[in-house]
């Protein structure tokens, strides 16, 4: 005791290195607790999508076997916007025959908007007239294998089939109901999507794709291995 240091009270100081021992380890509960919390939060907005279907190619592909195919990673509460990728769930659709899908698609327009295909150069182009907006803007989509089919032209404008008409504008365009949003695929050809059926309640947004893991990452092989256990 003879040894220890006193300060001028008389008290016997405590060693430098236990304040700074006390300080990182708070600190690091503290990190620790932030961290834990973080996570326990994503994996509650968060779900991974396996996806079975080429309609997002050439970005997004199944490779012709769901248990190989590219992984999506589901935010399923944040709010979608233009140009984000959704799932859609389709059992309140109103579409015969797609009840019992999960759709993944590409966001074009948003209540209130005006959208209308142009045939040009060999492909029919979207343009697009946001609410607050007084003209079209032709959508830069170098994502997508561009449409060709007249037949998906021709439900979009005349609106066969679709399970909830949209107003027909006198320029050829259609105005997006109250509510309602318009998605498409990236592989415009081939994907079942808003020209076929037209639009859909917003209300069957499943939550906005944040990230895709391709075949071969080693995430998306545990998942696919998990997506198989689930169906097995």
């Amino acid at each position: 005791m003879a040894n220890q240091l006193k300060d001028p009270s008389g008290q016997i100081c405590r060693p430098r290195y236990t304040k700074l021992l006390w300080v990182t380890t708070t600190v690091t509960i503290v990190l620790v607790l932030l961290l834990v919390g973080y996570s326990f939060f994503w994996l509650c907005t968060h779900y991974a999508k396996p996806i079975d279907g080429p309609s997002m190619q050439p970005g997004i592909n199944n490779y012709a076997d769901s248990a190989t195919g590219d992984i999506a990673i589901v935010n399923s509460i944040r709010q979608f916007d233009y140009g984000d990728i959704v799932i859609i769930d389709m059992a309140d659709s109103g579409v015969f025959g797609l009840e019992d899908k999960l759709l993944i698609k590409r966001v074009i327009a948003k209540e209130g908007d005006s959208i209308k295909l142009v045939y040009e150069d060999g492909f029919y182009n979207v343009y697009l007239k946001k609410s607050n907006e007084t003209e079209f803007t032709k959508l830069v989509e170098d994502y997508t294998y561009k449409m060709t089919s007249t037949t998906k032209y021709n439900h979009f404008i005349y609106q066969t089939g679709w399970a909830k008409h949209a107003q027909i504008n006198d320029d050829g365009s259609i105005t997006i109901p109250d509510g309602y949003f318009f998605f498409m695929g990236d592989n415009r050809n081939i994907s079942d999507d808003c020209c076929n059926f037209g639009p859909i309640p917003n209300s069957t947004s499943m939550g906005v794709v944040e990230s895709i893991l391709h075949r071969g990452n080693i995430f998306n092989t545990f998942f696919n291995w998990v997506a198989d256990l689930q169906e097995g």
